[in-house]
């Protein structure tokens, strides 16, 4: 996967975990959506473009 996982997570719970990944760490707002399973350690990509809030 492309991108910089330091978006922090957005939401916990159960066992996954919901993540902004940023495409340009000049724009640190937007990035593309994610879930990461902590039992499997897989991410899956909900959507792309979002914005941070």
């Amino acid at each position: 996967m492309t991108g910089y996982d330091n978006g922090g997570p957005t939401d916990i719970g159960g066992n996954k975990i919901v993540y902004l990944k940023h495409n340009d760490l000049a724009k640190m707002s937007s990035g593309d959506l994610y879930v990461y399973n902590i039992d499997t350690g897989e991410s899956k990509q909900l959507t792309s473009g979002n914005t941070a809030r």
